[in-house]
């Protein structure tokens, strides 16, 4: 067999591998012997089968089965020979099988690179912190959200509620397609028709009110953008606002059965402290792998960054097709790539890592980040079970803390700062219900 190996990129290989027709026959000849000595033919004693007619019947399909049997052997032991490691699909071409056997496999390989000493990288490590003044926010934010609205007889002021019919036109041409039926506008609120409700402040239910508006340059609507507007507005109602006490009852609907406030709040806390520690350990490990892949610049196997691509695509076109929503694989993989890049840069980085390194990965730690996931739930129990007898979904677990352990390693060796968060440095943190 000779074997001959070309390098076509960085990482790209071709393996051209001949095997004469000599090594084909010493193989079928011995496949054929045997068939002659197991076959049973009618005029021949057993074993006694000319050569010739058992190569005249069963001649093709040994050498097909030979010849599959050569490709795959072949190839292991030259890539084996020459100490080569595919990471993607190999592309088989110029198969020749008429006078003995020769193909190229083309293929890439792992990139070659020293890892960066952990020791030289700068990452920031976050650290959650929850007040009783959060604790007291968010209480407040829930109670805020639960708003009423009680109509009133009596003019409208600052903070109400206004009901309207109301109509908007330039001449004779409505602007607003109509009437518009039971708008509500909220006196001071932010108001999409700019100065509409400083004309309906005073203003009682079942009353008529007439006033032009002149709207901004910069409106979005075009037909209405620098134009005078009249409208022609029939209040319907006025409603004030109310906000329920922080009562027993209250307390108790929204999830502390005792109805005392401090049981509430420590409902509020666990539950800040949880969100907050996700959002802090994620935005830790998002430093992380950011100064890991910052300090390994490597060239990636395109064929692997293709597979995670095409993969994660076809996760989004199913999910398209379930929802019923429009799929732009263009715009998705213009959007999607730079993402699998960073995914195959960190995922060849952490495995040299944890080669390197020996960072293993202790059942105790699986349990642990499975308790995490499931903590959200009030079924928890009944999600780890399905955890557990879902083989995927456990894997997924795993792969997780496995990441939090490569960056709990990492982070014991890098130069760390840290920074304190608390939930007013993040978006608002959604209540308890």
């Amino acid at each position: 067999m000779q074997v001959s190996v070309e390098t076509t990129s960085e990482l790209g290989r071709k393996l051209i591998v001949e095997i004469p027709e000599q090594r084909v026959q010493e193989l079928i000849t011995p496949r054929l012997n045997e068939i002659a000595r197991e076959i049973r033919m009618d005029g021949f004693r057993p074993g006694k089968v000319p050569l010739q007619i058992i190569k005249r019947q069963f001649g093709l399909k040994v050498r097909e089965d030979i010849l599959s049997e050569l490709f795959q052997s072949s190839l292991e032991q030259a890539l084996e020979q020459n100490g080569i490691r595919p990471v993607t699909r190999m592309d088989v071409q110029s198969l020749s099988v008429d006078d003995g056997m020769r193909y190229e496999a083309s293929f890439e390989i792992l990139p070659q690179f020293v890892l960066m000493p952990f020791e030289s990288m700068d990452v920031t490590r976050y650290l959650p912190e929850v007040s009783d003044q959060d604790v007291d926010e968010a209480v407040e934010r829930l109670r805020q959200t639960q708003e009423t609205w009680i109509r009133e007889e009596r003019p409208a002021r600052p903070g109400d509620r206004v009901i309207v019919n109301f109509e908007g036109r330039v001449g004779e041409e409505s602007v607003t397609e109509g009437r518009v039926e039971n708008y509500p506008v909220v006196l001071g609120g932010a108001e999409k028709i700019p100065g509409f409700d400083e004309h309906l402040t005073g203003q009682s239910g079942n009353s008529h009110v007439e006033f032009d508006v002149r709207f901004p340059e910069d409106y979005p609507k075009a037909n209405m953008a620098d134009k005078v507007i009249s409208f022609r507005v029939d209040v319907i109602r006025v409603e004030s606002r109310h906000v329920p006490e922080a009562n027993a009852e209250w307390i108790k609907s929204v999830g502390a059965e005792d109805g005392e406030l401090e049981s509430l709040r420590k409902l509020f806390r666990k539950e800040l402290e949880r969100e907050m520690k996700a959002i802090t350990d994620d935005k830790t490990k998002t430093s992380v792998m950011d100064a890991v892949c910052a300090a390994n610049p490597i060239t990636l196997p395109e064929g692997l960054v293709v597979e995670e691509l095409d993969s994660t695509l076809e996760a989004l076109r199913k999910k398209a097709e379930q929802d019923n929503t429009a799929f732009d694989e263009t715009r998705l993989r213009t959007v999607y790539r730079p993402l699998m890049a960073r995914r195959v840069q960190l995922a060849l980085i952490l495995g040299q890592a944890v080669d390197i390194y020996d960072i293993q990965l202790r059942d105790e730690q699986v349990e642990a980040k499975l308790a995490e996931v499931v903590s959200a739930y009030s079924n928890a129990e009944e999600v780890a079970h399905w955890y557990k007898t879902n083989e995927e979904a456990y894997q997924s677990v795993e792969r997780m803390a496995h990441e939090e352990e490569v960056v709990r390693y990492i982070l014991g060796k890098a130069r760390v700062r840290e920074v304190i968060m608390t939930p007013r440095d993040t978006a608002p943190t959604a209540a308890v219900a």
